[in-house]
């Protein structure tokens, strides 16, 4: 209805409301029975454009007034059944004129049925057609409530009778807004699925909407912004419930599909359950449209919300070189238009033709025919005029299709099979039940061959053709994957799994209706293969079969070496070109290098610090050549730095303790040895590292027998290779000072006390090196002799610390005599006799450092001797810078070899204080439970009385004169001679004063920590029983298990498998440090036209050809 025959009407019908009279009636109405029947009769069957005339023609002539209740009653019912929209201009007419006669005595009692009966009713008691018939009533009255507000017809609440309103009216306080607006709101909220009401909407804002969104002359400003608001309402909530509603189908549709490719079938049911569902989105989305284009709300964000959805979960990419998607998916046009261009059927044949024929014999030729140019097609054309003639020969009957079945079935030529796979796509729309037959059949084949030790090609291929043309549905194809994936060790899936993507990987891998679901499989099978374990011949399977998917790509980035070429020149001149004869060659080539650059610095630096990069059998003139460069003044910091980034290698492959860096390892001790060889590096460094390598990572920094140490486990012995290394290599015609062989001597002790912490008995290769260190070691000039047991060795490793424990006993004493003898100096200073003895134990002391500092000088002074025979040995034999050697062994020590001197002195001070307070911790450790005997060896009184201890050393007894020594020096002359004082004396009984009250105190100290200690060890010998009876027990029970298990077998087998790690470690270590050839070239330096800058540039060159 157009507005002019609103705005026609409109008027009148607001003047009857102001009781004017504008209807136009006969001079007399008729009030015969009959003719107000009949009218009402009419009204009955209906109103619209056909009977508009005569209707009104009655309600000018009939009174009607007596029969208002049943012209009321009929007429609602008649507007229920107003569903065209040609018929709603003739019912406005029609209501307009009952309104304009009769006015509030007719139209607030059909104001008050339209509102009764959107009123929400009880839709579980209806039927399905009730609640359908109930809709449709309703939409025409929600149409016609519309058209009478906006003709003027039905106007706010307060003209209905307040006491016959429904219960949603008569609780609104504003009394004054339209009809429409209640009703409206009442049935948009009304329905329990939404869809009802979202109908309605969509249809009342097609017809309506220009009156809502903007201002018009036949609804109030008020009413139409409530209008206005309600329906904005209402698309918000339409929006919020299409996104939710799009999460319900997004996740049933990932259920059913999840649980489709794990069953590889759809459940029955859900198929429908989701179309359902998607028809529901889909009329919700589409309302949603409408209200953004007709009011500008939101859309709803389906699109967005999938991203985030694929954005928050945890998701992992395999990101690969040449993962990419290429250009085109099967590499050429003509294999593209195979695979994806085909005919359209319906354009090309008639659809009386695409009907089933009857069977006829004649038929049959044809048939084979068809089937014979079928297998011969080589391209696309000739595979679609096949199925062109299969139409257009009407052969399309139950027989042809049970006839090609069979021939597809039992045709064993593999390239035949995409020809098939074209035919059965061209034709899918048409043929579906041959399709799914062969697609069963295929499914059943191949479903066998996953489960049982077979595999037939055919079968593989023409199912990977199918999928090629995606005729295999998703489920059914990824059904099979993932079995093949999760049954990957039985025999030849890997290979079934293998020929399928050769056959269609390319579609898995790029096609996007495929690709997530293949990455996620391919996902499954990297973790199977990282946490399952797998034959050796499985295993390389699946790592080609991942490598064949997606390969490393064969462009490589380009890797610029920002070295300069004289940084190049060196690393392959010591590197690759150091050999057992030319060690000076190079040796003189790098002096000539320009050493006032500190990035050849550095580079030298570098090079000397990593043994591991150059050949093992060359490490000794390796170190050679440091040696003779660290005397160069631009270099006399080298040694320092090396030496020290050498030990930081060392500490780190301690706690790293990873066995791939074994050869790397072992090439830095035998590197280390060389260096002390060559006296470059002192004798208590070495020592301790020794110690270092033996302790670290142990507790309290000792290792004890049964301790868990991860670093250094008990079954691990390459701690004894290194030290083997580092010993077997050591040079013993080296002249080494006393207490160098003491402390190495203690070493041997402790290291045989170490091995007897490992898993016994030690292996055979171990044992072999072994073997050769203790045959190059002496103690007291005698060979070394390894203890039998665990408890002998512990024994001897005591007794040596106990011995080394009395000798520092006695120093101290001495020590404390000299101080005393200090302080009576300064008392009893006119004293001559004092002051004269005074002197003598000042010189005492003088002496008896000048005793170990001379045992200091003449190891000092013999290791220079053996320093410039060694010079002048390799001064005779360098013929290339014989003159600049000399001056450089003459030249004295610059200030860095100063501050080095220095810092080493003080490392050796505080190493030397470490390695005594470890020993007395451990000398400590082994008091008896007594409390009262003795402390490493030495008697407690002789340990608290310097007296006792410097008789027995000057071989006198107590008496009453005291015996003392008087010690002078002259030069590096030493005179000693007796003295007897008288005990009466002012100095020896200031002397025997005071060492008795020493004694005194330090027997308190005793007593008290005895008591303490004896408590303590009462308690600790209880527990010690207690663990001694368990252990006892534990070892019978362990050893029982052990015999029972084969204990020979576990050992043996570990013996290989580290046999096989070592063998494996020593070819790593051949492949990546070739033996250098002997062959290289020399240069004579001597010559006086030699082209310094051509050499460089051939070594370059040469450098650059080796690494191409």
């Amino acid at each position: 209805m157009n507005s002019e025959l609103r705005l026609a009407v409109f008027s009148p019908n607001q003047k009857a409301w102001n009781g004017e009279c504008v209807f136009a009636t006969a001079p007399q109405f008729d009030s015969s029975l009959k003719k107000n029947v009949a009218f009402i009769k009419k009204i009955r069957s209906g109103i619209g454009r056909d009977n508009q005339e005569s209707l009104l023609q009655g309600i000018k002539s009939l009174s009607l007034e007596k029969y208002m209740n049943e012209l009321l009653s009929t007429l609602s019912e008649a507007l229920t059944r107003v569903s065209k929209g040609s018929d709603v201009p003739g019912v406005v007419n029609v209501v307009s004129a009952l309104h304009q006669r009769f006015s509030t005595s007719f139209t607030p009692y059909l104001m008050l049925y339209f509102a009764h009966f959107v009123a929400p009713i009880n839709e579980s008691k209806l039927s399905e057609k009730d609640k359908t018939d109930h809709f449709s009533k309703m939409k025409n009255m929600v149409r016609l409530l519309m058209e009478f507000s906006l003709c003027g017809l039905f106007t706010n609440v307060e003209a209905m009778p307040s006491d016959q309103l429904p219960r949603y009216m008569s609780s609104i306080k504003a009394k004054d807004c339209l009809m429409i607006v209640l009703c409206l709101r009442e049935v948009l909220r009304g329905n329990s699925d939404g869809t009802q009401s979202l109908e309605l909407a969509t249809q009342f804002l097609k017809r309506f909407s220009e009156y809502i969104t903007g201002p018009n002359e036949f609804l109030e400003e008020k009413s139409r912004v409530l209008l206005q608001k309600l329906m904005f309402k209402y698309a918000d909530y339409t929006v919020n419930t299409t996104e939710d509603l799009y999460r319900k189908f997004s996740a049933k549709k990932s259920r059913a599909e999840t649980k489709a490719l794990k069953t590889g079938k759809v459940e029955e049911g859900t198929e429908d359950e989701i179309g359902e569902l998607k028809l529901v989105v889909e009329k919700f989305q589409a309302f949603c449209e409408l209200a953004a284009d007709i009011l500008g709300t939101r859309k709803p964000e389906l699109v967005e919300y999938e991203t985030k959805k694929l954005e928050s979960g945890t998701k992992v990419e395999i990101v690969t070189n040449s993962a990419t998607k290429p250009d085109s998916l099967w590499g050429s046009d003509d294999m593209t238009k195979f695979y994806e261009e085909f005919p359209d059927l319906s354009t090309l044949i008639p659809k009386s033709i695409m009907t089933d024929e009857e069977d006829d014999e004649s038929k049959g030729t044809r048939m084979s025919e068809l089937l014979l140019r079928l297998d011969d097609a080589l391209t696309a054309k000739d595979v679609d005029e096949v199925a062109l003639d299969y139409w257009k020969w009407g052969l399309n009957n139950k027989s042809s299709q049970n006839r090609m079945f069979v021939h597809l079935s039992r045709s064993k030529e593999m390239f035949k099979f995409r020809n098939y796979a074209r035919f059965l796509k061209i034709n899918q729309k048409y043929i579906p039940e041959l399709i799914e037959k062969i697609i069963e059949q295929q499914d059943k084949n191949l479903r066998f061959q996953i489960h049982n030790n077979a595999m037939t090609e055919k079968v593989i291929y023409f199912f990977g053709e199918m999928v090629n043309f995606k005729l295999i549905p998703v489920y059914v194809l990824f059904h099979k994957v993932r079995l093949l994936i999760l049954n990957i060790d039985v025999s030849h899936n890997i290979d079934i799994l293998s020929m399928l993507f050769d056959t269609c990987g390319r579609r898995l891998l790029y096609d996007d209706e495929y690709r997530e679901h293949t990455e996620e499989l391919i996902r499954l099978l990297s973790n199977l293969k990282s946490t399952r374990k797998f034959k050796m011949v499985d295993s390389q399977a699946v790592k080609l079969f991942l490598l064949s998917l997606y390969p490393t790509s064969v462009k490589r980035v380009a890797v610029v070496d920002i070295r300069t070429d004289e940084e190049k020149f060196m690393e392959f001149l010591v590197r690759r070109g150091l050999t057992s004869s030319n060690y000076r060659t190079i040796l003189a080539v790098l002096k000539r290098m320009d050493l006032t650059e500190k990035i050849n610095v550095k580079q030298i630096e570098h090079i000397f610090s990593t043994p591991e990069d150059v050949n093992y059998s060359l490490i000794p003139e390796f170190a050679k050549v440091l040696q003779q460069l660290g005397t160069l003044d631009n270099l006399g910091h080298l040694r320092v730095h090396v030496i020290d980034n050498l030990f930081e290698s060392i500490t780190v492959g301690l706690e790293n303790n990873d066995y791939r860096q074994n050869r790397v390892r072992l090439a830095q001790v035998r590197y280390l040895t060389e260096l002390f060889n060559l006296k470059m590096l002192k004798a208590n460094l070495l020592l301790s590292t020794l110690y270092r390598i033996v302790c670290f990572g142990h507790q309290n920094y000792y290792p004890t027998k049964g301790e868990m140490c991860l670093n250094d486990p008990a079954e691990s012995y390459f701690r004894v290779r290194l030290v083997c290394e580092l010993l077997n290599h050591l040079r013993f015609d080296r002249k080494m000072g006393k207490g160098v062989r003491n402390e190495l001597a203690l070493f041997y002790l402790f290291f045989d006390y170490y091995l007897w912490t490992k898993v016994q008995p030690l292996p055979m290769e171990i044992t072999g090196k072994l073997e050769e260190m203790w045959q190059s070691m002496e103690v007291d000039g005698e060979k070394f002799r390894r203890s039998e047991s665990y408890c002998e060795a512990i024994e001897r490793l005591k007794a040596a610390m106990k011995a080394k424990g009395v000798e520092e006993a006695a120093e101290e004493a001495v020590e404390g005599a000299d101080e005393e003898e200090e302080e009576e100096e300064v008392e009893e200073e006119d004293d001559d006799e004092d002051r004269r003895f005074d002197k003598g134990i000042a010189d005492t002391e003088s002496e008896s450092e000048s005793e170990t500092e001379e045992d200091d000088d003449e190891e000092e002074e013999e290791e220079e001797e053996e320093e410039e025979e060694e010079e002048a040995e390799a001064e005779r034999e360098d013929d290339v810078d014989n003159e600049s050697e000399n001056d450089e062994t003459n030249s004295e020590l610059t200030y860095e070899e100063k501050e080095e001197e220095r810092f080493n002195e003080d490392l050796d001070r505080e190493l030397g204080r470490l390695r005594l307070e470890a020993m007395a911790s451990i000398k400590n450790s082994s008091l008896g439970t007594s409390g009262a005997a003795r402390v490493a060896g030495v008697p407690q009184e002789s340990l608290s009385n310097p007296t006792s201890i410097l008789s027995k050393a000057n071989g006198s007894t107590t008496s009453k004169t005291s015996s003392f020594t008087f010690v002078s020096r002259a030069g590096k002359k030493i005179e000693a001679r007796g003295l007897q004082l008288p005990e009466d004396a002012k100095f020896t009984r200031n002397y025997t004063e005071q060492t008795d009250k020493a004694k005194r105190e330090k027997e308190a100290i005793k007593s008290i920590v005895l008591i303490c200690l004896i408590d303590t060890m009462s308690t600790l010998n209880v527990l010690r029983y207690v663990a001694l009876g368990t252990g006892v027990l534990y070892g019978f029970v362990h050893v029982q298990s052990l015999k029972k298990n084969g204990k020979k077998q576990v050992e043996k087998y570990q013996f290989e498998q580290k046999q096989k790690l070592v063998e494996e470690a020593k070819n790593q270590w051949n492949l990546q440090h070739p033996v250098k050839s002997e062959g290289s070239v020399k240069l004579d330096l001597d010559r006086k036209d030699l082209d310094w800058a051509a050499v460089v540039d051939q070594a370059i060159k040469t450098l650059d050809s080796a690494k191409a």
